[in-house]
């Protein structure tokens, strides 16, 4: 193995030969392996090894099953992203890499299984190196007719993370080396029933910069091709600290709570037509200030453009409460002055039942779409803008009640409130308007002239 690999075996402290039945069997001893570039070897204290006679057709060493006892291997990721191993270098996507000829025939035998192994890891891509280590490795990695699947376990450093549960299944392409991860397809599940989300997020890429966070989390993913086109996790957070641009000033949550899915079909990113769906289920958190955001479903859906046919987005959303999501815009990428727009106004209420998509940029959206349920719906009135001619400033409203229907240019608006309030700056002496009722139906279409109906 070590000659195909092109990682020499540099010590053997003993070994032994029997047999399993009809094949040969192999028992190792203080066996040390270091590649090309040196360092800490792989370090077998035992190896039981039951030899397959497929060897002889392969030209190299094929196992029936492979057994390493308390293995002890040092893992280096280094400042260009790739991995140093027991002195080889592995180059994720790269099939000429130093450990490419290793990693192949790893994963070329039938049956791996590891117990107590030590692992050390050390990331030295940031300004400090991080470290930590896995101790009580169990991993059991199984080969059939080019399907794999891994199941491990493992106790990290207690400060990191706790016990890490992880099972995959896994395919090559029938003409592809196993070594290529940019070929790989399969699905993949983890657990962490404690974790430090920000020292995760320096070795999983996340969409946000998490500065702080920890709690139980739960992983689905599915890949295709090096890619993740599916995730499904399930997360229960405290303390989170999270920065979702640059620009703009951390998110601060005492907790977080729900399930968040991904999805992307069709062609692959960024070309074709396909698109990508983000999820919400259950989802609730509460912020630092102490301000809670009830439990919501959402689903935000993009559709990329394709020829003449422009980007479509569609979000929908179980219930939103106005005041809760208000607390959080501050800290969202939105576009332009959207954010500083929406805070004059102070909205309140609930929506439910929401069904909003549009073509194109939000800022020039066509084509647009909206279905949804008001309740307790508030809006400051504002006054005049001290430069214009006329007195009369932008109305307002207290506690309406009542549905939205918007489609294809043409919208319905029912209102049944109870207790609300008009507000008309500039209009009246008075420019609040209490009803004790409020029931009505406006209809409006656009076309050459805009028409109403009440």
């Amino acid at each position: 193995a070590g000659l195909r690999s092109g990682t020499p075996v540099t010590r053997i402290g003993r070994i032994e030969a029997g047999w399993r039945g009809f094949s040969p069997h192999l028992s190792l001893d203080g066996v040390e392996v270091t590649g090309p570039r040196g360092g800490p070897p792989l370090a077998l204290p035992r190896v039981d090894a039951t030899l397959s006679w497929l060897s002889l057709a392969s030209m190299e060493p094929r196992f029936v099953a492979l057994r390493l006892l308390a293995p002890e291997v040092s893992v280096v990721r280094l400042p260009d992203g790739s991995f140093t191993v027991a002195g080889f270098v592995i180059e994720a996507g790269k099939s000429e890499s130093e450990g490419s000829a290793a990693l192949d025939w790893l994963l070329a035998q039938n049956r791996i299984v590891v117990r107590d192994g030590h692992v050390v890891y050390r990331d030295d891509r940031g300004a400090e190196p991080l470290q930590f280590d896995l101790n009580d490795v169990n991993l059991i990695l199984e080969q059939s007719l080019g399907r794999h699947t891994m199941a491990l376990q493992a106790l990290p450093t207690a400060e990191f993370a706790g016990p890490v549960d992880i099972r995959a299944t896994m395919t090559t392409g029938a003409f592809a080396r196993p070594s290529e991860v940019g070929r790989w397809k399969g699905k993949a599940f983890f657990e962490l029933d404690f974790v430090d989300l920000a020292q995760l997020s320096r070795q999983v890429p996340v969409p946000v910069q998490v500065e702080q966070a920890h709690g139980a989390l739960r992983v689905w993913t599915d890949f295709e091709d090096g890619h993740v086109v599916r995730t499904t996790a399930d997360v229960a957070l405290q303390d989170v600290t999270a920065r979702l641009a640059k620009e703009l000033e951390p998110l601060r949550l005492a907790s977080l709570q729900g399930r968040f899915t991904q999805r992307q079909w069709g062609d692959v990113w960024p070309v074709g037509r396909g698109g990508h769906e983000y999820g919400l289920t259950g989802t609730t958190f509460r912020t630092a200030d102490g301000l809670t955001f009830p439990a919501m479903d959402l689903k935000l859906r993009r559709t990329r453009a394709a020829g003449s046919e422009p980007m479509r987005t569609a979000l929908e959303a179980s219930r939103i409460d106005l005041e809760s999501l208000g607390a959080v815009l501050a800290h969202l990428p939105l576009p332009g002055d959207l954010y500083e727009r929406l805070a004059r106004h102070a909205l309140r209420g609930t929506l439910s039942g929401l069904s909003l998509a549009w073509s194109g940029d939000a800022y020039a959206a066509s084509d647009v779409a909206l279905k949804t349920r008001f309740s307790g719906l508030s809006s400051a009135a504002l006054p005049a803008a001290a430069d214009s001619a006329s007195t009369v400033g932008v109305p307002g409203f207290d506690n309406l009640s009542g549905s939205v229907r918007l489609d294809k240019g043409a919208g319905t608006l029912e209102l049944a409130a109870s207790d609300a309030t008009l507000v008309f700056p500039g209009v009246f002496e008075e420019p609040r308007l209490p009803l004790k009722q409020l029931l009505g139906t406006i209809q409006w279409k656009e076309g050459d002239t805009l028409e109403f109906r009440a």
